[in-house]
């Protein structure tokens, strides 16, 4: 049987070596256990910050907006304009669906500037006028129906053994609203089983592709691409309104806004049209 290294030949010393060696591990456990370290802190991807250069005691421009497209270059094109700097000492600009807009936003002035379609920001408190004013409406658009068969048509017999695809989302205009209105206006009924939702408009196309839907509303451009099928468009409506952005009115002057309205233009580019100005806006 093999003896224990011997370190030395003291046995007290030697003994009181074993010993601190076996309460090292209890020790760092104790010790790490006493700690606190602070939490990792991730940062958002559903946001972007950048500095104007302004003085660090002036606020922060805070912007809303429901995608990330473009939103980083509306941020970077903010922080880079004088009048801008002049007032705020960073622009933060951060994405969300548009559900997440609340009323308790509009009234605590969570945002300096955001959009959104109207029915839904006056729908969140009558008094949303009180709080923010729209300075640019922005481009709007043709919504058509969509088949694989044939053109759509909006009549009772046509229709007859037709499923439809809609948004789940209530508030939609493009994939809820507008089209159960113009299925009201033709006196069309769909039974339930004629109905079907999906959570948005990546899953009523899927469906749409997939073949579990016969029909489905859809702004027309870029779908040509997807499918080898040819497809059938009918016009719903020509003049469908998108949205406006909204600046805080306690922010608001009219060289800020003119400035914004300007720089908002970009995104032009998304639509098939150009950004009209309020009234409200630049003057």
């Amino acid at each position: 049987m093999r003896s224990l290294p011997i370190i030395t030949r003291r046995r007290p010393v030697y003994a009181l070596l074993v010993a601190l060696l076996a309460a090292l591990p209890v020790l760092a456990s104790l010790w790490l256990t006493n700690q606190h370290f602070e939490p990792i802190k991730l940062g958002h991807y559903d946001s972007y910050r950048c500095a104007t250069g302004g003085d660090g005691t002036l606020p922060t421009f805070k912007v809303l907006t429901l995608t990330s497209q473009l939103a980083i270059e509306l941020a970077d094109r903010l922080c880079d304009s004088d009048i801008v700097g002049r007032h705020y000492q960073a622009v933060d600009i951060s994405w969300h669906p548009r559900a997440f807009l609340r009323a308790e936003h509009l009234v605590e002035g969570r945002y300096q500037l955001f959009w959104n379609r109207r029915h839904i920001v006056e729908g969140l408190t009558p008094d949303a006028h009180t709080y923010y004013l729209p300075i640019i409406d922005s481009p709007r658009y043709s919504l058509h129906w969509v088949s694989l068969n044939s053109p759509p048509q909006l009549t009772q017999a046509y229709l007859a053994d037709k499923v439809v695809g809609f948004s789940q989302d209530q508030q939609s205009l493009s994939f809820y609203l507008r089209p159960m209105a113009a299925l009201t206006a033709a006196g069309i009924e769909l039974a339930p089983q004629q109905k079907r939702f999906y959570p948005g408009f990546k899953g009523i196309l899927k469906a749409f592709l997939a073949g579990e839907v016969d029909i489905i509303s859809s702004t027309g451009g870029g779908l040509e691409g997807l499918t080898e099928t040819e497809l059938h468009f009918t016009l719903m409506d020509d003049d469908v309104p998108s949205g406006s952005w909204f600046l805080q009115r306690s922010h608001y002057s009219p060289e800020l806004a003119c400035e914004l309205s300007e720089a908002l233009q970009l995104f032009d580019q998304l639509f098939e049209g150009d950004s009209t100005l309020t009234p409200e806006g630049c003057p």
